[in-house]
């Protein structure tokens, strides 16, 4: 649900639910701070639980679900019509419940509170399959406050994706990476590969690590069909080689370089 132009700066309010595997609730309200709309403050508070499988030798040993409730604000400026800079403080709350699996396996919950900053910048024509443009994004959070977890702890992650499309061929690039700058991330803040588009022979989130990851990916596709009318749906087929490395793994070690 989306709401616009609340008032004369155009505060908008978006409220969001998802449902299925992964299941999530989030609001937040988005107020500009003048009539052009270069500043803006945004508090936000949302919910989401998932599943998270321990895979050891290609076995799932035991199945978690982790939830995170977060609360928080946001002060940013928007970089023209293509980009976005803010910085702000989140608190969060974070459980993970076992499932299925051995009983050796423990529970765990904690909170934590700090600073997040995030930079996007996006000139893609599509949310999910783009046929040119680039699209960037890096995010870091620094935990200055935590209870129950590993102790205090901070995490940088960046993708860039770009797409390029002559005529009905359309490729696509990817890089992404991320690491701990200090302390030790926690199993819920943790970096994880596997699943479609992030080392597709693996079960999602089936590596997962909290010291460093890469990703690196390329894909051609091909379109089979016009867009259908009103519909706008295409059919495409297309191939992808990806690589990716876990430093360190914590399920999967051996699957190391």
């Amino acid at each position: 649900y989306r709401k616009t132009w609340m008032n004369p700066f155009g505060g908008e309010w978006l409220t969001a639910v998802q449902m299925g595997s992964n299941q999530g609730l989030a609001t937040e309200f988005y107020q500009p701070l003048d009539y052009r709309q270069r500043y803006f403050v945004r508090p936000f508070i949302g919910m989401d639980q998932r599943k998270v499988g321990l895979y050891f030798d290609d076995n799932r040993l035991a199945e978690y679900r982790t939830r995170e409730s977060r609360l928080g604000v946001d002060l940013g400026v928007n970089l023209g019509v293509y980009g976005q800079a803010k910085v702000g403080w989140l608190e969060r709350q974070l459980r993970a419940t076992l499932e299925t699996g051995d009983p050796f396996f423990p529970d765990s919950k904690g909170s934590v509170g700090g600073v997040q900053f995030a930079l996007a910048l996006d000139t893609q024509d599509f949310v999910f399959f783009p046929t040119k443009g680039y699209q960037a994004k890096l995010d870091y959070f620094e935990a200055v406050r935590e209870s129950n977890l590993l102790g205090k702890y901070g995490r940088i992650e960046g993708r860039l994706n770009g797409a390029w499309s002559p005529g009905d061929l359309i490729f696509l690039g990817r890089v992404e990476g991320g690491q701990a700058t200090h302390g030790t991330v926690p199993f819920v803040d943790a970096f994880a590969l596997g699943g479609l588009g992030r080392l597709s022979a693996y079960a999602p989130n089936q590596i997962i690590g909290n010291e460093a990851y890469g990703l690196v990916s390329v894909q051609a596709q091909y379109r089979l069909n016009k867009p259908l009318p009103i519909l706008g749906l295409s059919v495409l087929a297309g191939v992808s080689y990806e690589a990716g490395y876990m430093k360190n793994p914590v399920t999967e070690p051996q699957l190391t370089g």
